[in-house]
């Protein structure tokens, strides 16, 4: 017993520095995005702009990949606790979360446009949503809302792709992924 006990602390140990790294990596790629948003003038990107685009990539496929152990941490934690997070809530967050690991590998070799992602991660909003609520007296009362407001946030960024498809172009919708900009 004092091992399994000792297991599963150094399990939420794990999971705890998985959120943090996470997190670190998460503003680390924010800040490549914004960069190379405001960096670029023309449609026409050079080659520093589009890097720090990749390196916006690479940083949420291993943002992404640190938020399993959590994910499954926050769900072993809510067993034994008497909350019952669903084990479906788990497998659609844990499914939300490495198809947009999958969709961001497969914008590397141009086979999917990069806003592909953008769908999975407003399913992993509502996941993370729906987790924090019924986290109630186990997480503290400004984290679960902070979680919650999150969620909301990706929860609005994954209907952008439906809305930009259906109000203003479906070109970055194809498969393989149409060439919209060039470097100069």
């Amino acid at each position: 017993m004092t091992q399994s006990l000792a297991i599963t602390k150094s399990t939420f140990r794990f999971a705890g520095w998985c959120a943090v790294v996470s997190g670190v990596i998460g503003i680390a790629a924010f800040v490549c995005l914004m960069t190379a948003v405001t960096s670029r003038s023309t449609i026409v990107l050079s080659m520093p702009v589009y890097i720090m685009f990749r390196a916006h990539d690479v940083g949420i496929i291993l943002q992404y990949i640190l938020l399993i152990p959590v994910a499954i941490a926050l769900y072993k934690l809510s067993q034994r606790k008497s909350l019952n997070i669903s084990p479906t809530t788990l497998n659609i967050t844990i499914g939300a979360l490495l198809f947009i690991v999958a969709i961001l590998l497969l914008v590397f070799p141009k086979i999917l446009h990069d806003d592909y992602y953008l769908f999975p991660q407003g399913i992993f909003g509502v996941c993370l949503i729906l987790i924090n609520w019924r986290l109630n007296g186990l997480l503290r009362g400004w984290l679960r809302w902070f979680g919650m407001v999150v969620g909301l946030g990706l929860t609005f960024v994954g209907i952008y792709p439906i809305g930009y498809a259906i109000f203003v172009d479906t070109t970055p919708f194809r498969i393989p992924a149409v060439e919209l900009t060039h470097f100069s």
